[in-house]
């Protein structure tokens, strides 16, 4: 008895976190396109993810920066578009 509950239990918990994106509700790209198969570590030289296909493209000095400079959490939606959030008027 002991044991089926445990399975019970486990098959729950997997249906409960399957396809729960640590990166928001509405994130539908592949896991694939920035992660391994071997771990979740990730190599922003081996992405295959096109930033372009987003509502802030790439340009310029953009393409160098560090991703966790304006992806501060995972769940990348929230990051600050408007060139005030990160950038100080030099006026």
């Amino acid at each position: 008895m002991l044991k089926l509950s445990f399975t019970f239990s486990f098959l729950l918990w997997i249906t409960v976190l399957y396809g729960q994106s640590p990166h928001g509700k509405s994130f539908e790209i592949d896991c694939s396109y920035c992660h391994t198969a071997t771990g979740w570590k990730v190599d922003s030289k081996n992405m295959s993810f096109d930033h372009d296909s987003t509502k802030f493209k790439l340009a310029g000095q953009h393409k160098t920066v560090d991703c966790m400079s304006c992806h501060q959490s995972l769940e990348f939606s929230t990051a600050k578009t408007e060139y005030k959030d990160c950038h100080n008027d030099l006026h």
